[in-house]
């Protein structure tokens, strides 16, 4: 199950209907964990999203402010915008 998920990660965010989703090695933990759910073996840990919030998406992302001609949206509508 972890390959398959590990497989999927960039694709989970969009699953899960959040900003950032990432796959764990089992017993790792992030950092400041704020809610954690546990079923059947499997954890899910809810922390901050890393980066700052998109104008367009709303999404948290390392990646907005770093195109000057767009400062204030993430890459992923960058790229929507422009094709």
């Amino acid at each position: 199950m972890f390959s398959l998920l590990k497989n999927m990660e960039k694709e989970l965010s969009s699953v899960f209907i959040v900003s950032q989703a990432n796959v764990l090695e089992n017993g790792s933990r992030p950092k400041e964990i704020l809610n954690e759910y546990e079923e059947n073996g499997y954890v899910i840990y809810v922390t901050m999203s890393s980066g700052d919030k998109c104008e367009r998406c709303w999404k948290f992302s390392t990646s907005v402010g770093k195109n000057s001609e767009h400062s204030g949206l993430c890459s992923a509508c960058i790229d929507a915008l422009e094709n």
